[in-house]
């Protein structure tokens, strides 16, 4: 049995996925195909849109102005062609605001791996 991959965009992703993956149309998908065309495996790359680095004076805090912040970004990340934005909360007050606002808690771990540090390990 032998296996060829095929690097596609994602908005060719979309239209070929077997599990019907609606893909950002700059992400890559990296496909196994069978010999008879058959996908036999898949894994991605995607560049994720995120809201990070938020802060507000504290005599600013009280009011709106967090809000308005956020509600800005979300229209330049929206006028940037993105359709998702992920958010990071590092304690329960960041998560409660996050979810008043409509983001949702996917509650997966996230993994770093410095690619240039394992490539010095090689070389």
């Amino acid at each position: 049995m032998s296996v060829k991959l095929k690097l596609v965009p994602g908005w060719e992703a979309v239209e070929i996925d077997p599990d019907g993956i609606p893909w950002p149309i700059d992400a890559l998908v990296l496909y196994a195909f069978a010999d008879d065309g058959k996908i036999v495996g898949r894994i991605s790359t995607m560049q994720l849109t995120v809201i990070e680095g938020t802060y507000i004076d504290p005599e600013y805090r009280s009011g709106s102005l967090l809000l308005r912040l956020v509600r800005e970004i979300e229209k330049v990340i929206l006028d940037l062609g993105k359709t998702h934005a992920l958010a990071i909360a590092s304690d329960d007050s960041v998560r409660d605001y996050l979810s008043r606002l409509g983001y949702k808690d996917m509650s997966v771990t996230v993994h770093d791996k410095d690619l240039l540090a394992q490539k010095k390990e090689v070389a």
